[in-house]
């Protein structure tokens, strides 16, 4: 308790243990002791002064011990009157708060480091970037030219020089050829990935069955002989980016196209599974399939589980598909037997 003036008016063992004087050396002595001479914001008098002005007074700052050690304050001070309004004194609480700065300064700190993690992580990303960018389009334009050379003067040879060349010479540059083509097919693979991780979300709504539609739609156009039973289920509705949808969903469709190849007739179904509080949408075929303890390579860039003497292919398209599904914040996953087809289960985030 203080007098109107600021003076000590009592002293408990609180006050003892916290600030360290007993009760008959700081009785009768005025409160601005407490406050050290630098790094004080508001002084003892005006912090009286805005007590009795406003009833009541709160801050936080730094405080002196008897023995000249400093702590972290919480301080409140209150005006006490009469009924008449007449000003009797202050009654004055304060709370040793060092320990909770200690840690508000730590984590202060350690927000400070981890921003400039974070500055120094999204420079580094931002190389990373570009370089990827550059490689691109190096492999886009630098590579593509000796590819259609290689081509153009196999395809050549074939014709000048025919007649000279016996089936084992056909042969082998009918090989350089389709080399020159599954490398053309490759990049073009590559890039596509690489564009899909690096592209910028459009999210919207997107009608996946309508998608699906569509791609298997230009399937049958370029292949009218094939006899497969497609079904694809209403309501499909989700959110994302349509275009990069149409890319995983169409790497999909394109698998179980493939390997429905040798299947007649061949059943592909597009629609939604159980979930457990989430939207699951599937593709299912009844296909080559594969086995199941090789399922944790199928979305790996370049991981096959058929030969490409039976199924053509680059081994990028699944790892496409994961791509666009991860940048939606869903998941995919398989199931499938050899032989029995397979089903790709994905979800998105977004939905």
């Amino acid at each position: 308790m203080l007098d109107p003036e600021g003076n000590v008016l009592s002293w408990n063992a609180g006050a003892e243990r916290l600030i360290g004087y007993r009760a008959e050396d700081i009785l009768g002595l005025h409160i601005s002791r407490f406050y050290p001479d630098e790094d004080v914001t508001v002084s003892a008098d005006d912090a009286l002064a805005m007590a009795a002005a406003e009833g009541h007074f709160r801050e936080e700052g730094w405080r002196v011990r008897m023995d000249g050690s400093r702590f972290w304050a919480d301080v409140t001070l209150t005006a006490l009157r009469d009924r008449g309004g007449a000003l009797r004194g202050f009654a004055k609480i304060t709370h040793d708060m060092t320990e909770r700065r200690a840690a508000d300064e730590e984590i202060r700190i350690l927000n400070a480091e981890l921003e400039e993690r974070v500055r120094h992580r999204t420079a580094e990303l931002a190389q990373a970037v570009s370089e990827l960018e550059a490689f691109s389009y190096s492999v886009s334009h630098d590579l593509r030219a000796p590819l259609r050379a290689i081509d153009g003067f196999s395809q050549a040879l074939l014709g000048h020089a025919a007649a000279a060349l016996d089936d084992k010479g056909r042969h082998y540059l009918d090989r350089i050829r389709a080399g020159a083509f599954r490398m053309s097919e490759l990049i073009d693979d590559l890039l596509l990935l690489a564009r899909v991780s690096r592209s910028e979300l459009r999210t919207g709504p997107v009608d996946v069955g309508e998608i699906a539609e569509t791609i298997l739609l230009e399937h049958r156009r370029r292949q009218p002989d094939r006899a497969v039973d497609v079904t694809v289920a209403n309501g499909m509705a989700a959110a994302g980016d349509r275009r990069l949808l149409a890319i995983a969903l169409g790497n999909l469709l394109d698998n179980a196209w493939k390997f429905t190849a040798r299947k007649a007739p061949a059943r592909i179904e597009v629609g939604i599974a159980p979930g457990d509080g989430e939207t699951v949408f599937f593709v299912r075929d009844d296909g080559a399939g594969f086995d199941m303890a090789y399922a944790d390579k199928l979305f790996g860039a370049f991981q096959r589980l058929h030969d490409t003497s039976e199924f053509e292919g680059t081994g990028i398209g699944l790892a496409t598909a994961q791509r666009v599904i991860a940048r939606h914040g869903g998941r995919i996953w398989a199931e499938g037997r050899p032989g029995q087809g397979a089903t790709f289960f994905f979800t998105l985030g977004a939905s």
